[in-house]
């Protein structure tokens, strides 16, 4: 049963590419078609001890050495797993498995069937399997070469020259869209001890390959490394990463990339130049009749380029071409103007609090004159055409951020920007005041914030106030003053992550008010005489309580009276038409 569940995971967790793979590993053909022999005694397919299946190798050598080959690809293999036992012996001997002239597996014992698995990750490439056995009867099944996970990143060749096109093929382990994902390609200055960066690819897939023009130096070595990071705010993540080695041998030259805008300078580099050599630029396959042609002299390595009107149509095809002195070509690159693009794209995402996460509510995103804001969970949906667009994104107390030259050329994007609090909005305080019985915002509410070495204040518009150049730390008293509401008054610490501050006040009692409004103007003022009037509180408070009822009971008496007058004059009207 052990058998049948191995034979199971070679075909379902270790299938490898036919180049990969063991020809007749299981000799269920029932000989040894796939493997080729040597020795004396011939090595043979046996149905008498198979472990898998209805065949296995017998070799039986009484003498010397004897056994079978063939060549295999260990690229990304672990391992080679195997049955065997070795049943009998004519003396001294011992059962070997060669890579090439490798010793990686010796036995000199007698052994009953076990199931082995040998490490040959240090390989790659084309090899010889060798299986030998001597003075040994040996019985072996099942040869399978074990796959290793494929490299999250790799060169297709391990050493490039200079102005070669190399290829890099990358697979993400655990791939995020939502991530920034890309290649970072860097050379290492022996100087300087220093990584450099080269060039940064960005990648929008979870498996994929780029190209890379192979710069010019005397030797160097490249390394790409496989990155991914949340957003630009947070540090990249390396994942994996691969070597090559360049040399500088032979001439080359290369456009920096493969597609340029109409007003785009079209640049290119050219690497080992011999004296005398020049560079022809002109547009489509020939320079003959080409709409636009220029001739440069080089040597050398260097760069040169050529500025495009705005004019031309889309899709132009350039070619630069490289000869010496003799006129001998001595290589020639080529590039297309960008395509106009067609359609409508959507551009979608979620924009937060670089500081908190927390998300913002009504940011703006603005693409080719097109603009929305994100709803209460950050969230935003923008459908704009096709073509190359800055991004901007702006929020009440943010700093705007901008992506520049964005092409907009498939159907569906995604863009979660955090955007970094603005210094000012760091230094303000927020608030609200409300009344404490109703939750009503309460206008023309004084807001004063002081400490020992400042004092700031607002005045509420619709219960809202600002208080700005507070010191991150400080401790600071509000105090907040409404004629019909208590005085507030709280001491806190400002906190620039948490900067929005609610106070509600009390109602004032009709008593207090009335107290309040006697201490405004309950005296007489001395008149020019210099003589003067007063009277007792309790006289005043008697008299102020008999004008309020007076006024209550005329305010009750008004609608009747109005509806009283109306009636009069349509009667009077009538009266007057009879006549």
């Amino acid at each position: 049963m052990r058998k049948i569940i191995l034979m199971a995971l070679c075909f379902c967790l270790l299938v490898l590419p036919a180049s990969a793979a063991i020809t007749n590993g299981g000799f269920e053909t029932g000989d040894l078609t796939g493997w080729s022999t040597f020795g004396t005694y011939t090595p043979m397919a046996n149905t008498n001890s198979n472990q898998i299946g209805s065949y296995c190798l017998l070799m039986n050598n009484p003498s010397g050495d004897a056994g079978i080959t063939q060549v295999v690809d260990l690229t990304n293999v672990d391992g080679l797993s195997f049955y065997y036992t070795t049943s009998y012996s004519w003396g001294s001997g011992y059962f070997r498995i060669y890579i090439d002239s490798d010793v990686v597996y010796n036995v000199t014992t007698l052994d009953s069937w076990s199931q082995e698995t040998i490490d040959l990750s240090s390989y790659s490439g084309s090899h010889t399997l060798k299986v030998v056995t001597n003075n040994r009867r040996l019985y072996a099944d099942e040869f399978v070469l074990v796959e290793g996970e494929p490299d999250a990143i790799y060169w297709d060749e391990s050493s490039y020259s200079a102005g070669d096109i190399s290829n890099i093929s990358y697979t993400y382990p655990s791939y995020s869209a939502s991530n920034e994902n890309f290649i970072d390609i860097r050379s290492y200055n022996s100087e300087s001890s220093v990584w450099e960066l080269e060039e940064r690819r960005m990648v929008y897939s979870e498996s994929g390959s780029i190209l890379y023009t192979v710069p010019s130096y005397s030797s160097r070595q490249f390394r790409a490394e496989l990155m991914t990071r949340a957003s630009v705010l947070f540090n990249p993540t390396e994942i994996a990463n691969a070597t090559m080695q360049m040399s500088a041998d032979g001439a080359a030259l290369e456009f920096t990339k493969y597609t340029y805008d109409r007003d785009e300078n079209m640049t290119w580099n050219y690497y080992n130049m011999p004296e005398g050599s020049f560079i022809v630029f002109h547009s489509g396959p020939t320079a003959a009749d080409a709409t636009y042609f220029q001739q440069y002299s080089v040597s050398g390595n260097g760069s040169a380029g050529y500025q495009l009107p705005s004019n031309g149509p889309y899709g132009e095809l350039f070619y630069i071409r490289a000869y010496d002195s003799d006129d001998n070509s001595l290589g020639y690159d080529y590039a297309y103007t960008e395509n106009a693009p067609t359609g409508e794209a959507t551009l979608h995402g979620r924009i937060r609090d670089a500081s908190t996460e927390a998300v913002i509510f009504g940011a703006t995103v603005t693409v080719a004159g097109e603009s929305t804001t994100t709803d209460s969970s950050g969230d935003y949906t923008l459908t704009i055409n096709k073509g190359t667009w800055n991004i901007y994104v702006s929020a009440s107390n943010y700093v705007d951020k901008t992506v520049s030259d964005f092409t907009f050329s498939g159907s569906s994007y995604s863009y979660n920007p955090y955007l970094t609090p603005s210094p000012a909005a760091l230094s303000t305080l927020y608030g609200s005041v409300s009344a404490a019985d109703n939750g009503a915002s309460i206008s023309q509410a004084t807001v004063t914030v002081y400490n020992s070495s400042k004092t700031k204040s607002d005045i509420t518009s619709l219960g809202a106030f600002e208080i700005n150049g507070l010191a991150d730390g400080q401790t600071y008293t509000i105090k907040v003053t409404q004629d019909y509401f208590e005085t507030y008054q709280s001491t806190f610490t400002f906190d620039a992550d948490d900067n929005v501050l609610s106070i509600e006040l009390t109602r004032k009692s009709e008593e207090e008010e009335e107290e309040g409004e006697g201490e405004e103007g309950g005296g007489l003022s001395d008149d020019d005489d210099g003589s003067s009037s007063s009277s007792s509180d309790d006289e005043y408070r008697a008299g102020r309580t008999a004008a309020k009822d007076v006024l209550e009971e005329s305010e009750a008496n008004v609608g009747p009276m109005y509806s009283m007058l109306i009636v009069i004059f349509f009667m009077a009207a009538a009266k007057k038409g009879l006549k």
